[in-house]
């Protein structure tokens, strides 16, 4: 079975609502908690990511200049994930909050931010992104209305990224405009390289399929044409029943390669890939390394295609 948890909506209301009533008395014991950009045990001024992909993102466009107070940890999963009471306290020091407001914990965080935070400015990174519904709604989660969160999968929502930090930057320091500007220019060649490489590794490509044991994947088969079939759907896993009516499925439309999420389920993974005769890859999209890890996903794919067309 595909072995991916997701959060309880009720106990991540219980547990919210914890930390919202103990928030005021925090408040009035860090007096100096809402001044802009408190600085970090390096005296550096501190911004605040939602998770590593974004810290590296920001820190192309911020420079060196800055703290990144990072909220999720390495290797959690989003929609699981509790911020606990020091983590929220920590954005108290932080000038901006830079969120795409789409992973399950961005979502549930937002009104305690808004309602105990009111000089913590907030950034929609994902501001310009056309989001993809219908891959991860869950029944009964009122929450989950924001879109398929793993936009990161494609080099045109990076870039919108990257630039929606690039103005947030802007607007919390205006002096240093020109500065952000000449690095935002500097990582957009970056992203000019690896979107180039990338359309040559897809070149033709369109019209086949992969498999994703979770839809992680959706920006980028909506780029290259290209089919997602996911084992889970709704934000639920596959019955034992539904795993084998969805891998049958995957099977006639000769797939290029397996996708999953990098420490959810390998064992699983790799026995299906098996099963289906197609390589294996593990996604990791935010990792402070993601770039390396999509264009890792995208050979892997390729190569895969060019194996079925042999």
């Amino acid at each position: 079975m595909i072995s991916r948890f997701y959060f309880s909506h009720q106990r991540g209301k219980s547990s919210l609502r914890i930390i919202a009533g103990c928030l005021a008395a925090v408040l009035m014991l860090l007096p100096g908690a809402c001044r802009k950009e408190a600085p970090g045990q390096d005296g550096k001024p501190q911004l605040a990511v939602s998770y590593d992909a974004h810290k590296y993102i920001l820190e192309q466009i911020a420079g060196e200049d800055y703290d990144m107070n990072v909220l999720l940890p390495a290797g959690s999963d989003p929609e699981m994930y509790d911020p606990d009471m020091r983590t929220m306290e920590g954005l108290s020091k932080a000038g901006v909050y830079f969120t795409t407001g789409t992973l399950g914990f961005e979502e549930r965080m937002l009104d305690i931010l808004k309602a105990n935070y009111p000089d913590l400015k907030i950034e929609n990174v994902a501001e310009g992104v056309e989001l993809i519904e219908g891959t991860h709604h869950h029944a009964g989660d009122s929450h989950n209305h924001s879109g398929d969160p793993h936009i990161l999968s494609s080099i045109g929502n990076i870039r919108a990224v990257a630039s929606n930090m690039l103005q947030g930057m802007k607007r919390l320091n205006p002096e240093d405009s020109v500065r952000f500007n000449k690095n935002f220019e500097i990582f957009s060649s970056r992203l000019d390289k690896i979107a180039a490489e990338t359309d040559s590794l897809m070149n033709g490509r369109a019209g086949g399929s992969f498999v994703a044991m979770h839809p992680a994947m959706s920006y980028f088969a909506r780029d290259y044409g290209v089919t997602q079939i996911s084992l889970e759907r709704d934000g639920k896993e596959a019955s034992p029943r539904q795993l084998k009516e969805r891998l049958e499925d995957a099977a006639g439309k000769h797939p290029a390669v397996l996708f999953y999420e990098k420490g959810h389920g390998e064992k699983g993974a790799r026995e299906m890939a098996r099963n289906l005769g197609i390589p294996v890859y593990a996604l990791n999209l935010e990792a402070y390394d993601f770039l390396d890890n999509l264009l890792g996903a995208v050979k892997a794919y390729s190569e895969g295609a060019e194996r079925n067309n042999r």
